[in-house]
């Protein structure tokens, strides 16, 4: 199974129990959403207002990862995994307890022309 997927200017990574979808939302602007529930929450949440004029995105699926810029942000996702549960316990990249591991890391970067 595939685990990122291309839909319009959106872009959803799927592993096993959870969703990550990224999507524009308004010029120079990215919406990041991740979920554990059978179906992503219509709700905007901590954003003000929901944006009717989005810019259009640039969304790219390669080997290892996806890439989407929306303007002057560019948002990379790479499936190269740092946590699994293993029951190696000297493994730097292991957890050794019986839960799914997760981890989010945010990373900014300008694109300047």
């Amino acid at each position: 199974m595939n685990m990122f997927s291309k839909h319009g200017q959106r872009l959803v990574f799927t592993d096993d129990s959870e969703k990550l979808r990224i999507e524009p939302w308004s010029p120079n602007a990215l919406r990041i959403r991740s979920t554990k529930q059978a179906e992503m929450p219509p709700e905007i949440w901590a954003l003000q207002m929901e944006v009717s004029n989005q810019s259009e995105a640039t969304p790219g699926i390669e080997k290892k990862q996806v890439v989407i810029i929306n303007g002057k942000v560019k948002a990379v996702v790479s499936a190269f995994e740092y946590a699994r549960n293993r029951s190696d316990l000297l493994d730097p990249t292991c957890s050794s307890l019986a839960i799914e591991a997760r981890s989010l890391q945010l990373f900014l970067e300008m694109i300047t022309d």
